[in-house]
């Protein structure tokens, strides 16, 4: 919700159906996700991706496979979003998102008052003949980038609160 806020065209979000409730279907019908289904391996999500992305629409993917609530690393990547960058040919542009409150349900987030800070990296495109592993670590290596230089304003002002305490 944070980053649609910003981004002024419509982002289709690639998402867990766990999250698809029924009691927000005004979202999903003015955002209409692409489910993908963890239970079993989803290439039809990963094809209506790519679909997408040739079409010009803006999808937008958490490469971990879904919310980390661990502030201080990152999961493993999802290997789809390599084969969907490559395969697409769009531009992947790096998102990090600060000080979100961490809560059991992301969508009890969106209740919680928060100084939330949307950073957008540069958009890079990856060459078709770039293997799996080399388009995750530069999209991870270009997130940590994000979150090293701009960090998280939470984080900051407990740090400074505790060196002054000491």
């Amino acid at each position: 919700v944070l980053i649609q806020a910003i981004v002024p065209r419509v982002i289709r979000w690639m998402m867990t159906a766990n999250y698809h409730l029924w009691w927000i279907g005004w979202l999903w019908n003015v955002t209409p996700p692409i489910l993908v289904y963890h239970d079993e391996r989803d290439s039809g999500a990963v094809r209506e991706t790519i679909k997408h992305l040739k079409d010009g629409d803006i999808v937008g993917i958490f490469p971990e496979g879904g919310l980390n609530r661990d502030k201080d690393s990152f999961l493993e990547f999802s290997p789809g979003v390599a084969m969907i960058a490559r395969r697409s040919g769009a531009s992947v542009v790096p998102v990090y998102v600060t000080d979100t409150p961490r809560l059991e349900s992301p969508l009890l987030s969106l209740l919680v008052p928060s100084r939330s800070r949307v950073i957008f990296g540069e958009p890079f495109t990856v060459e078709k003949t770039t293997d799996r592993d080399a388009i995750l670590a530069e999209i991870r290596t270009r997130i940590e980038a994000l979150r090293a230089r701009y960090g998280s304003g939470a984080d900051a002002s407990d740090e400074a609160r505790e060196s002054e305490q000491a």
